[in-house]
């Protein structure tokens, strides 16, 4: 009979921190105390210190000397411009791609669709790093087939896969489906050329986004 691996406790605190923190039981600027994570997950201090740092180079946690480790702290109105500024960015990204997209990214896209929407299948909270890399290729997609390598780059001086993770963390059942279901309709879009159509399903999914991490 084979045995089941055991979690190593430095995992088990990893992801019963981030988990915590993606759905908001931990707010922005909470000290995580080693002490009570200790106490809170039956481990001891070094594999605590290990998850924190792991979730420091994240930036989901920030530690300093001083404070100790603290939760990232996203001010509201600074995530209120990131997302208004995607609406603008992106929406135009996708209008431009529209006229220039081929089969074989549009067949790469679809595919990043497929494995997105099978993480949903499986996780309650879509939160992993790998799905929040795949919704990154497929947005990266949008903007390396706009042909404006500037456009692209100020999408990503103003995009945090961090806050993407808690977004996506943060979306009802129902609202993760829309979303999955925009990423499709956009390659369709895309497919059909419809610049305008592609541009206004875009601004509608960031915006679903926004909304989602608003309501958290």
């Amino acid at each position: 009979m084979t045995k089941t691996p055991r979690e190593r406790p430095a995992d088990k605190a990893y992801e019963t921190i981030r988990d915590g923190i993606l759905k908001g039981h931990w707010q922005g600027g909470a000290h995580l105390t080693e002490q009570k994570l200790v106490d809170l997950i039956g481990i001891s201090r070094t594999p605590i210190r290990d998850a924190l740092r792991r979730l420091d180079n994240e930036g989901l946690v920030t530690i300093s000397r001083n404070s100790g480790a603290r939760v990232a702290r996203w001010d509201k109105a600074e995530i209120d411009q990131i997302f208004d500024l995607r609406v603008l960015l992106e929406g135009h990204a996708a209008a431009l791609a529209a006229d220039k997209i081929d089969s074989a990214r549009l067949d790469k896209m679809t595919h990043l669709c497929d494995q997105m929407e099978d993480i949903v299948k499986h996780e309650k909270y879509p939160s992993s790093p790998h799905f929040a890399k795949l919704n990154d290729q497929y947005h990266t997609h949008i903007l390396s087939a706009s042909g404006n390598a500037r456009l692209g780059l100020m999408v990503r001086q103003i995009t945090n896969m961090p806050l993407v993770l808690r977004t996506y963390a943060h979306y009802a059942p129902d609202s993760l489906e829309r979303s999955m279901q925009h990423h499709r309709e956009i390659v369709t879009a895309l497919g059909f050329r419809d610049g305008l159509w592609a541009q206004s399903l875009m601004q509608a999914h960031i915006r679903a986004g926004h909304a989602a991490l608003a309501g958290s």
